[in-house]
């Protein structure tokens, strides 16, 4: 759990004891947390500049000998967070101003960073992919509209933004192309995005309140026009026309 003082707090599921935490691991708030596959090390972003190579930090997870120590009858669990390294790649980065936004992480190696700009002029957002701790490669977001959320599929191939107006992209993670927009569905900023555990679905909610879930294989725009059942129903009804103009052929003979 990130705080809004920039401190890390671990916690034990489900019990939901406290078992690890790092006062001032960054200097503003941090805005996302993500695990590797092992759980054995931890990505923190931050609100801070991206630049001074803070707002990133990789951290590694340590667990704690305690022994046969028992508290309240259960066995006590304890980690340890060591800082291990910052997420920032100067010779592909150097010419964006702005901080993190989302972090996100998969068993592969890869790894994948939001990035808002505080630059006037240009894209208000990116999406950055890492492999290896290098910036592999930097793509536009949004045109309108910071990055909110961020969330990666668990079969690697999906990666879902959310933005400060309501709108959700999907890419695909290889290439990173846009592959669905899903726009008017909320009416403020995205919070929070979750895939299903089979990576078909997508959930975002919003401040406003709303939920709503997509089927991420379907190109969805403005929240209501799903493209893919609509060309089946065409389809079926021009094979239902067809085969009403042969019969009446028939019978016409």
């Amino acid at each position: 759990m990130g705080g809004a003082d920039g401190t890390i707090r671990m916690f034990a599921w489900p019990e939901m004891n406290l078992i690890a935490t790092v006062k001032d691991a960054h200097s503003k708030p941090i805005t996302d947390l993500a695990f590797d596959a092992e759980a054995t090390t931890l990505l923190s972003v931050s609100q801070e500049r991206a630049a001074e190579a803070s707002g990133a930090k990789w951290w590694t997870v340590e667990k704690t000998e305690l022994g046969e120590k028992e508290q309240q009858g259960e066995m006590s669990r304890e980690m340890n967070l060591k800082h291990k390294s910052y997420l920032w790649d100067q010779s592909k980065m150097a010419h964006l101003v702005g901080a993190h936004r989302g972090a996100a992480t998969h068993a592969d190696g890869l790894t994948f960073t939001g990035f808002n700009s505080s630059k006037r002029k240009g894209p208000d957002s990116y999406v950055v992919r890492w492999e290896r701790g290098c910036a592999s490669r930097v793509v536009v977001a949004h045109k309108e509209g910071k990055i909110t959320a961020l969330a990666l599929a668990p079969n690697g191939c999906t990666l879902a933004t959310g933005s400060s107006e309501g709108e959700v992209l999907t890419f695909e993670t290889q290439r990173m192309r846009k592959t669905v927009r899903i726009a008017n569905i909320h009416m403020v900023f995205v919070t929070t995005l979750s895939f299903s555990p089979d990576s078909s679905r997508l959930l975002s909610a919003s401040g406003d309140t709303s939920a709503h879930v997509a089927t991420v294989s379907e190109k969805v725009q403005g929240g209501t026009v799903q493209a893919l059942p609509i060309f089946f129903i065409l389809l079926i009804a021009a094979i239902a026309y067809l085969i009403q103009r042969y019969l009446q052929a028939s019978g016409a003979m």
